[in-house]
């Protein structure tokens, strides 16, 4: 029983795998400071319109008005993390967007314009395993309409996402060995009817100064992935240890009685 009861604690210790990133798992709307180092408690997170994300208003009704970014970070292996992110719109009231890209920011400088498939790539190697994205400062001229200031970052483009029905719904993941911190987002549509070209972006793009809205991404400048150590077990979890734990007890009881 001794023995039995320890393997279901080690098991429940070596097996808190967390689920891919989607809101309503983990804070929704969560805010902090711009380029602050995330801790694990916030490695899962959504950020949702018109709240967390300020949507394009030109138009009735407005679109991307219930669009939605969720992230969650993996704890991969030391020095590794997954970033997992998924972009929702689910069209409430107007068409369902095609998504034409999505560009999420990172620490400039950063890591150069290189992305590897295998392993770390670039100036500073610190993102890899992801195909048809780019890394550069991106601006409102280079097909951005109301991104207002320039944003180093990585840009996704369709070929990058798994998508469903409609472009509705996203995802993308890629590795890297940095920490996270608190970054902007935007995302563009690839026309609406009508020809209009719409975007979102975080309610927080352009404050420096204070507690905004923010998503989590890589700080590309310098916080190793040492920082993040390994991720909160999910809810029900410590309920599980406690069940192991009181085995444990009872069993040592039973041993000191019969003694």
């Amino acid at each position: 029983m001794l023995k039995l009861t320890t393997l279901v604690i080690f098991s429940l210790f070596s097996s808190t795998a967390w689920a891919v990133a989607t809101c309503g798992v983990g804070p929704t709307n969560v805010q902090g400071e711009w380029g602050e180092f995330i801790g694990v408690l916030n490695a899962r997170g959504c950020l949702t319109a018109p709240v967390g994300l300020t949507p394009d208003t030109n138009g009735t009704p407005s679109h991307f008005s219930d669009a939605s970014i969720a992230w969650h970070i993996e704890y991969v292996s030391p020095g590794v993390l997954r970033y997992n992110y998924e972009f929702e719109d689910k069209g409430s009231g107007d068409t369902v967007k095609k998504l034409s890209h999505m560009i999420l920011g990172l620490s400039d400088p950063g890591c150069g314009s290189t992305i590897g498939t295998t392993g770390p790539a670039g100036t500073n190697g610190c993102i890899w395993g992801i195909t048809g994205a780019e890394i550069k400062t991106h601006t409102e001229q280079q097909g951005n309409p109301g991104m207002v200031d320039s944003l180093y970052g990585i840009k996704l483009s369709p070929g990058t996402f798994t998508s469903g029905p409609n472009s509705e719904k996203v995802s993308f993941s890629f590795l890297s060995n940095h920490a996270p911190v608190w970054q902007d987002f935007y995302a563009k549509d690839g026309g609406y009817p009508g020809g209009d070209a719409v975007f979102v972006r975080n309610a927080g793009w352009g404050d420096r100064d204070g507690f905004n809205y923010y998503i989590a991404a890589p700080d590309t400048t310098g916080a190793q992935v040492e920082l993040f150590n390994d991720p909160v077990p999910e809810p029900g979890f410590y309920g599980l240890v406690s069940i192991g734990l009181a085995g444990l007890y009872a069993v040592a009881r039973r041993r000191r009685a019969q003694a």
